[in-house]
Order: structure tokens, then C-alpha cells, then sequence
């Protein structure tokens, strides 16, 4: 096993890099707030909330994904691969997406279902 893998194991995450992928999530999420809301940032009057919108937050989204995928993808990469590992985590992942989707199914049926006229 390489050196780093046995390293990394011993240490554990480390949570500055936690802290920042937390900040990417926030980054992003304000990105969505501005970009895919009702309201249009661009007919704000020229000042400073319009330049935190369109600079900040706004903006901010595009590095914040960046930012997110590429911890992940390190901590991802960081530990030993395996077939069966992986095909472990795909069954897993496959088994919450069938449960969420179902109670999503449900909730709309029970709440919102089809209406007949």
C-alpha cells in the first residue's frame, strides 16, 4: 500500500478542508438564490447591493462548484479502489435513490396526487 494511503488513514479528514467544502456548499447555494429566484438582480439601481448580487453571489457559485467537486474527488481518490468496494457504494447509493423516489411518489399521491374532474 502507498505511503499516503496509510498516512491519511492514521489522520483522518482534515477539517480546514471540511470547513472550506462547507463554504463551497454555501457559495453555491447562494449562486442558485440569485441566478434561479423570481427576481431579476438586473433591475437593482447600480450600487452596493446589486455589485454583492452579481459579484458575490452570483459569481461565487461557479468557484464554489469547483471548489466542492475537486475535495471531494481528492477524498474520494485518497483511498484504495477496489471492484467490490465500488460496486458496494453503487448498491447502496442505488438503494437510497429507489427509497427517496418512492416517498417522493407517495408524498405527491397523498398531497398533491391527480385531480379528476
Amino acid at each position: 500500500m502507498p505511503a499516503h494511503f496509510r498516512t491519511q488513514k492514521a489522520e483522518g479528514r482534515n477539517s480546514s478542508i471540511e470547513l472550506l467544502r462547507i463554504i463551497a456548499m454555501f457559495m453555491i447555494l447562494a449562486h442558485h438564490f440569485i441566478v434561479h429566484n423570481g427576481y431579476d438582480v438586473l433591475k437593482l439601481l447600480l450600487g452596493p447591493e446589486r455589485i454583492f448580487f452579481q459579484l458575490i453571489m452570483a459569481g461565487g457559485g461557479k468557484v464554489g462548484v469547483v471548489i466542492f467537486f475537486s475535495i471531494s474527488a481528492w477524498f474520494f481518490l485518497d483511498r484504495e479502489q477496489t471492484i467490490k468496494s465500488n460496486l458496494k457504494r453503487v448498491w447502496i447509493m442505488e438503494r437510497e435513490l429507489l427509497f427517496w423516489s418512492l416517498a417522493f411518489v407517495a408524498f405527491y399521491l397523498m398531497f398533491d396526487g391527480p385531480t379528476t374532474a
